[in-house]
């Protein structure tokens, strides 16, 4: 296998998305690009912030800049007249992304280019803050007058990120955005992204489940700021108003059995939707545990949605539905 890295001189400003939807905006040098057999095994870029901004993505952990992945740093020295020059690596897993859209590194480099360049509210992950794991961050330190002939010197600090004695990105953590997609692509269901119609910075992602009782639409929701992870299953109709207080009464007795999420209703425009959701913060989401949050949606929508239906259309009473369902 023959590994080649292709580097390219940018200079422009790139604009990512950070995890609260806020814009980060830094000055873009390098950017390059390794290879190996045709397919893109490293993606990295090289830019610069002031001391400013440094201080921000400092405070905020940005580009996953976590104290404990940090080895022994020099930033104290960091002095507040240059800027600080941030070598990060995107995840592995939006390598994909770039070969989906690219058959050269020339390709993969306008393909990043025209992201960034567009003004499409659904930034793609690619251009998110938490996508990008910092290696290196340096500053450049001042020579002796008799030195500066000699080259440059730069002072700063290393990451775990950037260990070239780790054989894989195991410890790389995805955004909650990746983890969905992935599941959704290796289960082969078909989903569409948009954004909420509440906050044009929340990612929903769309999708259609078929169980034995009937068809609904699925919502997903990576709420990446507060690391929460939402998964809705609406119920096809809405319930006519007439029927409301009877289905809140069944929705009540079939959440008071349930373990894993619970159904709610709209009292105002009759929508009844089944919510499971877990918070991350301090861990990570693993394929594994959506699955699990996923299979306990929309298993309990395909269970009580005949029961639903029936005491919208009058045939039964809540309690004697919830009994005919769970005895």
């Amino acid at each position: 296998m023959q590994s080649i890295t292709d580097s390219y001189r940018l200079d422009r400003q790139l604009v990512l998305k950070t995890p609260t939807g806020n814009p980060l905006i830094v000055q873009l040098e390098e950017l390059s690009l390794t290879e190996v057999d045709d397919v893109f095994t490293e993606c990295c870029i090289t830019c610069k912030v002031s001391p400013e901004l440094y201080q921000r993505i400092d405070t905020e952990t940005l580009f996953n800049l976590k104290s404990d992945v940090r080895y022994q740093t020099m930033e104290d020295n960091f002095v507040t007249d240059k800027d600080i020059e941030i070598e990060a690596r995107l995840s592995d897993r939006l390598l994909s992304h770039l070969t989906d859209h690219s058959n050269s590194a020339e390709t993969a480099v306008e393909h990043l280019l025209q992201l960034n360049q567009s003004h499409h509210p659904i930034k793609s992950p690619i251009l998110f803050s938490e996508n990008w794991y910092a290696l290196h961050v340096k500053q450049s330190i001042d020579l002796p007058p008799e030195l500066e002939l000699e080259g440059e010197l730069k002072s700063g600090y290393s990451t775990a990120w950037g260990d070239s004695s780790k054989e894989d990105n195991n410890d790389m953590v995805d955004s909650l955005a990746e983890v969905m997609v992935d599941f959704f692509t290796q289960m082969k269901w078909p989903f569409d992204e948009g954004v909420s119609a509440l906050n044009q910075d929340q990612i929903i992602y769309r999708l259609i489940s078929q169980g034995e009782n009937g068809e609904w639409n699925c919502f997903a929701c990576p709420r990446e700021n507060m690391q929460q992870c939402v998964f809705y299953s609406v119920y096809p109709d809405l319930v006519p108003e007439e029927q409301r207080i009877a289905v809140t009464e069944f929705l009540t007795r079939a959440n008071f059995g349930m373990v894993i999420g619970n159904f709610e209703i709209n009292l105002d425009s009759g929508e009844v939707r089944l919510k499971t959701s877990i918070d991350v913060e301090g861990d990570r989401l693993s394929l594994e545990l959506f699955q699990q949050l996923v299979a306990a949606n929309v298993n309990a929508m395909d269970r009580y949605l005949p029961g639903i239906r029936q005491v919208i259309e009058g045939k039964a009473k809540p309690k004697a539905a919830i009994a005919h369902l769970e005895g």
